[in-house]
């Protein structure tokens, strides 16, 4: 993972507009950023995206489709219908 520290802009004045707080985390194999800049503590910031990020990359592991249907599917299936007991 790339860890950067950066400074966000918007409501929180001038605490907010000097201090590098906010940061994003981009996991370099899939590509994938998260970011949190909701707390004025940098570590505090770091867990939240280490947090999103690690839900981000379960959503995609977990929505990954193959094509066509599993073996474990096509094992269950009897007659065109889903056998829950056997």
């Amino acid at each position: 993972c790339q860890v950067t520290h950066t400074r966000r802009s918007g409501p929180g004045g001038q605490h907010r507009n000097k201090v590098s707080t906010a940061v994003v985390l981009k996991h370099t194999p899939t590509q994938i950023t998260a970011s949190a800049s909701e707390a004025r503590s940098q570590q505090q910031n770091l867990v939240s995206a280490y947090s999103r990020l690690r839900l981000r990359f379960a959503l995609l592991l977990r929505t990954e489709r193959t094509s066509g249907p599993t073996t474990l599917w096509n094992s269950r299936c009897k007659g065109g219908k889903i056998a829950i007991n056997e």
